[in-house]
Formats: structure tokens, C-alpha cells, sequence
């Protein structure tokens, strides 16, 4: 075994190494075709290349010579002598010419071919439904316009049926007030309500309809400040009519005194009078018995304070609903609460205590009463109190020695023999205080000495500036320990310059030190330029230009001409309901503040809506109407004008109705009346 491990591990002569394999340059044998197809079906290219065995052989791709990587569309397969490229999806951006060079390390090989994608349109213009287009065509196709009938000439509004006078109103009736006027197809007529010459408006009150001639106005729940004359008042273009009538209302009184509704009244009062009466009392003898205990009360009782006390009895009669029982303490009724709680059912008597008191000891009584007699059956309580200080040890007896250790330890002590006290010496300073003549404002200052004697009690330390005593601040901070004495003084002020002394006393005398401090001061205020000379120049003539004489401020006061319009209004002519205009003229002058523009609808103000918007911006007034209504119609007038004069320009327009109605035609005429047969008139 030695001799075959010797052999298997001696060093084995390394066998050599074969030459790499010689591959010759890439060839194709079978290129690739072109292909056409349509946009969304896919594309095959296929060619055999040679050798097929060379690791380092690359195949790559190429659309109008830029490289193709492989992707979702797009996939490569190199394998066995074959390359293939599938596109899954075609799309006209892949048409153009696809390349695949073939290369090692000996040479290169390609082929190439042309992809022809046809791309479907992105707008279908044919017809999906032929044999419907010429019908559509034909409805779609433009409609002769009729000639504009010339506008219409209304006359001036008449009132055809008169306002009536309505009559028995009183405090909270309602009226109605119709009217009838003609014509009833103008546009641009207008109905107003007025109570004594004063208009009306729309409220949850007043309902105002005008509608085929009539002018209606209904008044819900009338007051008494309601009465008054109503005029109904129609104006159009042309002219104007109107009516009158007089409303008078009886008011109510305030108070209702008196029931609305007879039946009502004596129905309510037949309820309250049967409500009050009483049942007749039926007399029914019974055998009342005297009450008896047949279970007294239980013996007397003694406990501990804050137990649980419970006292039972039992009693007769049960069925007695006139039995009363009472408890009493000492001959004292008994008062119950929380603590005390009495029960009396199925002829059983309960009094419970709980928790009980020393107060509650004592004789307890209950009595039962009725209407032939009474019971009493008593019993005692005893409470003992708790002792409220405990005296006794509370050790176990196993610790009894410990409780006399505790007492000799907390009696109370001889007072200790008082030591005399010893006797310092006069006080003296070993070292002097140094003066401070260089100091600067914000620095910190140190003042130190050294005193004698070190342990005296009495020794007490003072600090003076310039005669003064110093107290303590939030700047200073005093240090005596030790035989030392420290002041300092951070930061120091020009203020603390002076001379300082420390006094040191006791009961044998008293000793000073002292020293000058001089505190150099800093400028409060930096007067001196910190910017540069020109920054300096340029503030210099700011200030110049700010501070200039008050003649060269004022500017002068700008005069301005009447106004005039560049721009008058034009004429809208007719348009139809629900459409959007504007009103637009320029005029000058520009930026006068007192200049002021006013619109007017045949001559009345327009007042302010959510439908019409009012501007004027650079000379331009502008009034634009949101959403038109038959009303809209008629002329409208722009007038300018200023402290110097005014001036004013008119457009008009005309706003058809949407719902036109004719006058009645008969479509079928009666047919002949036949003698003997049923007739049937249809109109």
C-alpha cells in the first residue's frame, strides 16, 4: 500500500496542452428574403450559416444599418448553423432593409433583405353603413333660408278686463288679482305691480305671473299693513296702460280669546269634566284582625364596629293593605339611609345595618299598626368601638426584646455638655487685593486676597465700590473658602472703573484691603462709514432725490376733456333666446378718475343680475348679457360723462322667442250629415 500511495501522489509529467482549433472565415449558404406583410402580422427571416461549432461566432442585426436588439417584438435564435429573427407584430416603422452580419475572429459574413410593411389608415373615411349615407347626406345638406319677415308693429298696451276689487278679507285670507291685456306676443312689453306707488317684487308672499294676456297677482296669508291700493301697470315701446283696486283687510285681535271650533271646544271640555271624576267607593265589610308577631325579633345582639347587623321578624295579617310598620331606636323613629335599610313583604320585617357604628347601639323596636290595633315586638344591639390609637406592640412575642431595644433607642437623650468656645484673633489679610488698570469693556475681572484667621464663624466678608456696598448681581460672583476671598466681575463696564475694598470682621476687629479698577469703554454707537465710497455716493443721492423741496413733488394736476366715443354702439339685430352678447364702444379720455359710465334699457336703469356684466377697462365699456330672454329686446344706451360734460351712444336688438304659438287651424273639415246613419263629429 506504502509503494501505491508513493506512486499515486509522485509528481505526474504534464501531458501537453492541444493546439486551439483553427475555424475557418463565416459564410452564408442561405440567405435571407425579403418579406412583405400587412401592419399587425408577423415577419420570419431565416438564413444556414457556417461554422457552426465556433464559441467565439457573433450574429447582429440591423434595420437601415442602425443595431436591433432582441425585445417582446422582436426574437433571435442562433443555433445548429441557423439564425432566425421573428417580429410577432409588425409595424410600418420596422419596413426598410434588415442586415445580419455574421463575424469571428477569422472574418465576417451578411446578407441582407427588404421588409416591406403596407400600414392600415388611422381614419376610416368610407361609410360603415353605404346604403344609409345618401339618405344622411341628403338630410345633413344645407336648408334654403327663408326671407326675414319684416319686424312686427305692436300697438299700445290695452287693458282688455279691469283689476276687481276683492271683498271680506280678513287677517290671514288669501286674494288673487287677475288682469287681461293685449297684445300678448310682444316681446318687449312689461308688467310691474305697484302698492301705493310703490313697486312690488317677488316674495314667498307675492306671486306675480304674467303669461297669454293676463297679469295675475295672488297674496298669501294677508296682514293688515297688506291693505292699501294695487296698481297693475303694462308699458311696452309704444306706450303704456294700467289698473287699479283697493284691498281692505280686517285685522284680528292678538290674543284668541275664544275657542275656533264650537265642536271641537265642547268635545275637549266633555274629556276634561270626565277626567276629574271620581269612582264611586264601594262600601265592602271585612274582618280586620290585630296584628301579631308571630316570629319576634331575634335576641339582643353585640358587635364589633364596622360588622354587618341583621334584624328579621314575622307578622299577621298578610292580606291587610291599610298595615303599616314603623321602626324606632331608643323610642326615637328610626332614620334610614345608605347605611340603614328596612324591608316589609309577605309579612316578613327586615332591618339591616351596614356598616354599623358604636351610635347604633341601643334598643330597636318595630311596630306593626292598623285600624283595630298594634303589635311591638324589641330587641338590643351593642356596638363596641375600635380603639382609635394603638398602644399595644404589634411585634410578635418572639420579638419582644426588639420593642424595648426601640424604646431605649427613641427616649430621649441627656443634652450634651456645652463646649467652650474658642477665641479667633483679629482678622488680617496675608495678601493684598491687585489693581486692574487695562481692563476693556466685555472682559472678565478677578479680585483675590487671602485672610486670617480660616475657621472663625464669625467672620464676615464685605465688598465696597467707591464707598459703597456692593450687593450681589447676576455680572458679579462673590468665593470665601478656604482663607480665600474672590470677586469677579464678568463682563465688566465702564461703570465698575473706581476703587474696590474687601472688609473682613469678626468680634476682635476688622481688616481691609483694597485696589482701582479701570474699565475702558467700548462705542455704543459706530458712526464711521462700514460700505464702500461708492455705495456710499449712491445713498447720498437717494437721500438728496427723498429730501428734495416740496415744489419739485408735486406733480401738476392733470386736466382732461368731455368725453367722446371713438367707437359707438352697433346694432345686435335679432338674435334667439339662451344666446350670449355684448354691447361694446370705445371712448375717450383714458384714466379720467370722475369720468363715469351708465347703461339704461329703454331708459330704464339696468339693475344688477348674474345674467349681465358691466366694465370699463383702458376706454372700453363693455356690457355683456350671459343668457338672453325675450325681455332683453329693445334699445340700450351708453352714456358717458365727467365734470366737463357727458356724452351717450344707443344699439338695439332684437331676441326672438323660443315658443311661437299660431293661431288655430282645422286640419279636417265635418263630414256631410247623412239621413238614417249614426254620425260621428271629429274635430
Amino acid at each position: 500500500s506504502w509503494r501505491r500511495i508513493q506512486e499515486i501522489e509522485a509528481p505526474k509529467e504534464k501531458t501537453p496542452e492541444p493546439p486551439p482549433p483553427v475555424y475557418d472565415a463565416p459564410s452564408i449558404h442561405e440567405q435571407i428574403s425579403d418579406v412583405e406583410c400587412g401592419e399587425g402580422e408577423p415577419a420570419h427571416f431565416e438564413a444556414v450559416i457556417a461554422p457552426t461549432n465556433d464559441p467565439n461566432l457573433q450574429v447582429t442585426w440591423f434595420l437601415n444599418g442602425n443595431p436591433v436588439s432582441a425585445s417582446s417584438r422582436v426574437k433571435m435564435i442562433n443555433d445548429f448553423g441557423w439564425i432566425i429573427m421573428d417580429i410577432s407584430a409588425t409595424e410600418s416603422r420596422d419596413s426598410g432593409e434588415w442586415t445580419c452580419i455574421v463575424s469571428n475572429e477569422v472574418g465576417e459574413a451578411k446578407s441582407s433583405a427588404n421588409l416591406n410593411v403596407s400600414s392600415k389608415e388611422s381614419i376610416i373615411f368610407d361609410s360603415m353603413q353605404p346604403q344609409s349615407l345618401e339618405r344622411i347626406m341628403e338630410m345633413e345638406a344645407e336648408k334654403p333660408v327663408p326671407d326675414e319677415a319684416p319686424p312686427k308693429i305692436f300697438d299700445p298696451p290695452q287693458i282688455t278686463v279691469h283689476l276687481q276689487k276683492p271683498v271680506d278679507l280678513t287677517e290671514g285670507d288669501s286674494t288673487h288679482l287677475e288682469a287681461r291685456f293685449t297684445p300678448i306676443d310682444d316681446p318687449s312689453l312689461k308688467v310691474e305691480w305697484f302698492r301705493d306707488a310703490k313697486p312690488l317684487f317677488h316674495a314667498n308672499r307675492y306671486k306675480m305671473v304674467q303669461d297669454f294676456g293676463f297679469a295675475i297677482l295672488d297674496i298669501l296669508h294677508l296682514f293688515a299693513q297688506d291693505a292699501g291700493e294695487y296698481t297693475v301697470k303694462i308699458t311696452n315701446s309704444v306706450g303704456e296702460a294700467s289698473s287699479s283696486t283697493v284691498l281692505e283687510i280686517a285685522s284680528k285681535e292678538t290674543l284668541l280669546l275664544q275657542p275656533q271650533d264650537e265642536g271641537k271646544a265642547k268635545a275637549i271640555e266633555r274629556l276634561e269634566y270626565n277626567l276629574h271624576l271620581k269612582p264611586e267607593e264601594k262600601t265592602v265589610e271585612e274582618q280586620k284582625t290585630v296584628p301579631v308577631f308571630i316570629e319576634p325579633l331575634s335576641a339582643p345582639v353585640t358587635c364589633e364596629e364596622g360588622d354587618r347587623v341583621h334584624f328579621t321578624a314575622r307578622y299577621e295579617p298578610l292580606n291587610d293593605n291599610q298595615l303599616q310598620i314603623q321602626w324606632y331606636l331608643d323610642g326615637k323613629p328610626l332614620k334610614t339611609g345608605s347605611r340603614v335599610k328596612t324591608i316589609s313583604d309577605f309579612g316578613f320585617v327586615v332591618l339591616e345595618i351596614s356598616p354599623s357604628y358604636p351610635e347604633d347601639s341601643g334598643e330597636y323596636t318595630c311596630r306593626a299598626i292598623n285600624k283595630v290595633g298594634e303589635a311591638v315586638t324589641s330587641t338590643q344591639l351593642k356596638c363596641n368601638p375600635k380603639q382609635k390609637i394603638i398602644t399595644k406592640s404589634q411585634l410578635p412575642d418572639s420579638m419582644s426584646g426588639a420593642y424595648k431595644k426601640i424604646i431605649d433607642i427613641e427616649a430621649p437623650k441627656l443634652p450634651a455638655p456645652e463646649k467652650s468656645e474658642f477665641e479667633y484673633e483679629a482678622p488680617r489679610f496675608l495678601t493684598q487685593l491687585q489693581s486692574l488698570t487695562n481692563l476693556s469693556e466685555g472682559q472678565l475681572a478677578h479680585l483675590e486676597a487671602r485672610v486670617e484667621p480660616v475657621g472663625d464663624p464669625n467672620l464676615s466678608i464685605e465688598w465696597f465700590h467707591n464707598g459703597q456696598p456692593v450687593g450681589h448681581t447676576a455680572r458679579m460672583k462673590t468665593i470665601h473658602d478656604f482663607g480665600f476671598v474672590v470677586l469677579e466681575l464678568i463682563p465688566v463696564e465702564p461703570q465698575d472703573s473706581g476703587s474696590w475694598v474687601c472688609r473682613a470682621s469678626n468680634k476682635k476687629g476688622q481688616a481691609e484691603t483694597s485696589c482701582d479698577m479701570e474699565v475702558k469703554g467700548m462705542g455704543g454707537i459706530i458712526s464711521d462709514w462700514q460700505s464702500t465710497a461708492e455705495g456710499k455716493d449712491r445713498i447720498e443721492k437717494l437721500e438728496e432725490y427723498i429730501h428734495r423741496p416740496r415744489d419739485e413733488l408735486d406733480e401738476p394736476v392733470r386736466e382732461f376733456d368731455a368725453p367722446y366715443f371713438t367707437q359707438n354702439l352697433t346694432d345686435l339685430g335679432q338674435m334667439n333666446e339662451a344666446e350670449a352678447t355684448a354691447f361694446t364702444c370705445v371712448l375717450q379720455p383714458i384714466g379720467d378718475p370722475s369720468l363715469h359710465i351708465e347703461w339704461l334699457h329703454n331708459e330704464h336703469a339696468i339693475p344688477y343680475s348674474n345674467r349681465i356684466y358691466m366694465s370699463n377697462d383702458f376706454g372700453v365699456a363693455t356690457l355683456l348679457i350671459k343668457h338672453l330672454i325675450a325681455e332683453d329686446s329693445g334699445e340700450y344706451k351708453c352714456i358717458a360723462y365727467n365734470s366737463k360734460g357727458k356724452a351717450e351712444t344707443v344699439g338695439h336688438i332684437e331676441v326672438a322667442s323660443i315658443i311661437q304659438i299660431d293661431a288655430p287651424q282645422i286640419i279636417q273639415p265635418l263630414v256631410e250629415n247623412i239621413d238614417g246613419i249614426e254620425v260621428l263629429f271629429l274635430c
